[in-house]
């Protein structure tokens, strides 16, 4: 389809950026539940439970804050397609992951 429509003088940059964006949402997908492990995995205390809370609510924020800024950029032609998308999956993937495999339950 982004043929056809870069063959008729239209630019496909927002379609190919959605297409990759649907194409790594697994990948995010897998993030935000290990950043949300990192929060919710927690011995009951009860004096942090509100706190893990909102940190998990707000590390959600931004992990869509941070993909929207990276595609935005991506729609305008600022960054390439590829890197505009996968860039910020790939880093969230491995910092979440990072963050979970240094985790200490005490």
């Amino acid at each position: 389809i982004t043929a056809i429509l870069e063959s008729a003088g239209f630019k496909a940059l927002r379609h190919k950026t959605y297409f990759h964006s649907l194409l790594a949402m697994p990948l995010l997908l897998m993030s935000m539940v290990m950043l949300a492990m990192i929060f919710a995995v927690n011995p009951p205390r009860f004096h942090k439970i509100r706190l893990n809370y909102i940190y998990t609510i707000a590390s959600a924020f931004g992990v869509y804050a941070f993909k929207s800024i990276f595609e935005l950029y991506g729609n305008s032609g600022n960054l390439n397609v590829y890197f505009a998308v996968w860039s910020p999956m790939l880093m969230l993937f491995f910092g979440s992951f990072y963050l979970m495999s240094n985790k200490e339950l005490k």
